[in-house]
């Protein structure tokens, strides 16, 4: 009995951390988005995707605030994830700031281009990027 009792334990906190290593990072920050930043303001998160066709080199561009992750695929193109936290004052400032957030593509290179960061307004993107596994990064 005791051991059923254990391998019960066991299996009841092990099934909810590998449900967890199953959710994208992109899913995780849409679920935790409030919890990001600054406690007195609002905050809005979105994913927005881009497809390019694979070349023979990506250029991600994550500004001063940003991040980047990349992972080899089976792809046969390349799949840009960006994943745009806005925060400002109100709910409607801050989706009136991520609407202003672009992400723009010119040729090889992927980028965000968006209105100047202010005090209690402000915005980042941080990108996750799915490439052929044998294509090069920049």
């Amino acid at each position: 009995m005791r051991r059923s009792l254990v391998a019960l334990a066991v299996t009841t906190i092990a099934l909810p951390l590998a449900a967890q290593d199953t959710l994208s990072r992109a899913e995780r920050f849409m679920r935790d988005c409030d919890h990001f930043g600054r406690r007195d303001s609002e905050r809005l998160c979105e994913v927005r995707g881009v497809r390019m066709a694979a070349g023979q080199r990506v250029n991600i561009d994550a500004l001063e605030n940003g991040s980047v992750r990349f992972f080899g695929s089976d792809r046969r193109d390349v799949l840009v994830r960006a994943l745009i936290q806005s925060y400002g004052e109100t709910r409607a400032e801050a989706e009136a700031l991520a609407k202003d957030v672009r992400i723009q593509t010119n040729g090889a290179r992927v980028y965000a281009d968006g209105p100047s960061n202010r005090r209690r307004q402000g915005w980042h993107v941080s990108y996750e990027v799915w490439v052929p596994h044998r294509m090069d990064l920049e």
